[in-house]
């Protein structure tokens, strides 16, 4: 197979090289990794050096730019089983009906009402919004530097720069206003909505962990380290797939919210529109063994009419 040279990022896995092409605004591709067995090549026939990364592959030059190895089999796998790169990539944004509560909701002083909300977040890039809110005529919109409230019709209500800031020295029971509210669910539900895709963006680094056994089940577990520029509970979360490499439970600590270490089970996975994901989610407390406190719902979140375009 003769593969013409181009920009690309180079990952190397045991036995492979795959290569992909560089678009700007991150690492994105027509099609799925090529792989290039090394099986007979010799040390001579590959050849690497440092930023960018130039490689030669059996007398092929190539120029690549790096990018961290934060794929692995399990990644790959519960990527696969969650609908693919390929379709992944043909893909710009989610929009769902949101239903949620539960107790943190209640302890931050802003109960959550159960009618329906219509969240919309965009796939390649940490954005997202929520609609209504506050008032029927009402939106959130998300970003990780900055967060706010607008009427649907452009107007500003509320604004904060660098909202993440403004968690500082919180504990569990320090009230939220509107605006952390706002920041809260943009970050969270964008996590949700991308898992497990976004674990194979540019800075994240993942690492394969003790699998969880719930029952007679044995669930193999990744841990993901963020990258700074992607915002979220917490710099490292945990991700538990069942034999199938459907997400089953995903761990982390609640950052904006004192730190407590949370189990969420995920349930009732969907296709829609080729992308499989759970439509339930229910986050407890977790125990010092990593068990869930399962007298008390931290959050649910229930979603409905689901649609990637």
């Amino acid at each position: 197979m003769k593969i013409h040279p181009l920009e690309a990022a180079l990952l190397v896995t045991a036995g492979d090289v795959r290569l992909r092409s560089l678009v700007t605004g991150g690492f994105r591709s027509p099609s799925p990794c090529l792989p290039l067995r090394r099986s007979r090549a010799t040390d001579s026939e590959l050849s690497v050096s440092t930023h960018p990364l130039h490689l030669e592959w059996a007398g092929v030059p190539w120029v690549a730019a790096p990018l961290e190895t934060n794929m692995n089999e399990l990644l790959t796998e519960a990527i696969e089983a969650h609908g693919g790169t390929t379709r992944w990539r043909q893909l710009t944004r989610a929009r769902a009906t949101l239903v949620s509560g539960g107790h943190l909701f209640a302890a931050k002083g802003l109960p959550q009402d159960p009618a329906p909300r219509e969240m919309t977040v965009f796939l390649h890039e940490e954005h997202a919004s929520v609609r209504p809110f506050g008032a029927p005529d009402q939106k959130t919109d998300f970003t990780p530097g900055r967060v706010s409230i607008d009427k649907l019709d452009g107007r500003m209500v509320a604004e904060r720069e660098d909202p993440r800031s403004s968690f500082s020295g919180h504990t569990l029971e320090t009230p939220w206003d509107a605006l952390d509210r706002a920041y809260f669910n943009g970050y969270a539900l964008w996590t949700y909505l991308t898992t497990p895709f976004l674990l194979a963006m540019p800075g994240f680094t993942v690492t394969e962990i003790a699998p969880w056994r719930e029952g007679d089940e044995l669930w193999r577990g990744l841990r993901a380290t963020f990258p700074p520029e992607i915002v979220s509970h917490s710099t490292h979360q945990d991700f538990y797939f069942g034999a199938d490499r459907l997400l089953r439970r995903h761990d982390y600590h609640v950052d904006v919210a004192g730190g407590f270490a949370a189990a969420q089970y995920v349930y009732d996975c969907l296709e829609a529109d080729g992308i499989t994901l759970p439509t339930k989610r229910r986050a407890y407390r977790r125990d010092a063994d990593g068990y869930p406190m399962l007298d008390q719902v931290m959050v649910s979140i229930d979603l409905s009419n689901i649609h990637f375009s």
